[in-house]
């Protein structure tokens, strides 16, 4: 084994771990999106019951 053979394997190393690292990242960020959309469709449905009832009870107290 000459010094370009260990230098190519050190070198494909790398890539490989980079490619793993990027590879999560980008996993992470998918998760991390779609639970947001989740966490904001819940909010989005708990502040519209929240405003309905507010518009109840002004309607009540205009009657």
């Amino acid at each position: 084994m000459n010094k370009n053979d260990k230098y190519l394997g050190l070198k494909s190393r790398i890539l490989i771990y980079l490619f793993i690292l990027l590879s999560g990242l980008v996993l992470i960020f998918i998760i991390d999106k779609k639970i947001e959309d989740v966490f904001e469709k819940i909010f989005l449905e708990k502040n519209k019951s929240l405003h309905q009832e507010i518009i109840t009870i002004d309607n009540e107290k205009n009657n």
